[in-house]
């Protein structure tokens, strides 16, 4: 049993613990990864979760604490300030082993858009879809305000691999090449290594990783923060399923000069093109449909609000 916690706690590097920080923009399958590392065995590295590392004033962090109402988040945002701290005091006393994951970016846009009720803080983000203090819209209003609300999300996945990860560790990924037909690579600059690793080939593809960048072959996959089991799985999986993203809007999001450089760099076309025509093919939805899967046809997220309304009183601060 660890004496310390990836996501919150103490930092625990030093010369016979460096550091592996599982350091990614959310909801690209990150704690699967942090949890398998972890749950090795005697592992001679220190496992860390962050997200946000780049410098931030101290009005920064607290408008990011701000954007939910749970401890817990406001716990993580706060320890990914000490860690970037720690990192920047440090930087040169260690090598950084840093793992990243990149992702379809409009499946990612779907999942942050769940995270956001997860976190707290949907209404913030999305108050055209709170009625009376709950979510509520039914399919078609979801899918059009989600047309053009999906590419904040997709644009927060850009600037972070610029605002972040290059800020903090130096590497443009842009700069180097991925192979596409392993779905990972290692990029070696100075004292840090990093291990860009897509979603879409965790459960193939992340033994054979995680034993080329730091030779360990004993990690068993656990999974973990996946939206299909989570208390929303129902609708995000009618959403998943259902929603039918406008020929246009794709065209944006996964040909686009300025909005689509990093889909272009980590995947071939083939793989683009079957994402496009994953999303654009058409899907009809019937009676049978929302039976099928539990959803209130005039309010979708019907089911979802009285969990979330107990999670938000259980987890507010007062």
């Amino acid at each position: 049993m660890k004496d310390y916690s990836p996501y919150y706690g103490d930092i625990i590097i030093d010369k016979e613990h460096h550091p592996i920080i599982v350091y990614i923009i959310g909801k690209v399958g990150s704690k699967t990864v942090v949890e398998s590392l972890y749950n090795i065995e005697d592992i001679p590295f220190s496992i860390y979760h962050a997200h946000l590392l780049a410098p931030k004033s101290d009005q920064q962090i607290e408008e990011e604490s701000k954007k939910s109402s749970f401890k817990s988040t406001q716990d993580i945002v706060s320890f990914n300030d000490k860690l970037g701290h720690f990192i920047r005091e440090n930087f040169d006393e260690f090598s950084w082993n840093i793992i990243t994951l990149v992702r379809d970016p409009f499946a990612i846009s779907l999942s942050m858009f769940f995270e956001l009720i997860d976190s707290g803080s949907i209404d913030k983000s999305y108050p055209e879809l709170i009625k009376d203090g709950n979510l509520n819209a039914t399919f078609e209003e979801f899918s059009e305000l989600f047309h053009s609300a999906c590419f904040k999300h997709i644009m927060y996945v850009e600037k972070w691999f610029e605002e972040e990860l290059k800020t903090v560790f130096g590497i443009n990924v842009l700069d180097h090449s991925f192979d596409t037909s392993k779905g990972y690579s290692i990029i070696k600059k100075d004292n840090v290594n990093l291990l860009i690793i897509r979603t879409e080939n965790l459960n193939k593809s992340l033994k054979n990783a995680i034993k080329d960048f730091i030779g360990i072959e004993d990690i068993e996959m656990i999974k973990d923060n996946v939206g299909d089991d989570k208390y929303y799985s129902n609708v995000y999986k009618f959403i998943k399923e259902k929603f039918t993203l406008k020929e246009l809007y794709a065209k944006d999001i996964y040909s686009s000069e300025n909005i689509s450089k990093l889909v272009r760099h980590f995947y071939s076309e083939d793989e683009i093109n079957a994402f496009i025509s994953k999303w654009t093919r058409e899907k009809y939805i019937t009676d049978e449909d929302y039976e099928r899967y539990d959803i209130d046809k005039e309010n979708i997220f019907k089911n979802v609000n009285d969990v979330f309304q107990k999670k938000k009183i259980h987890h507010k601060i007062s």
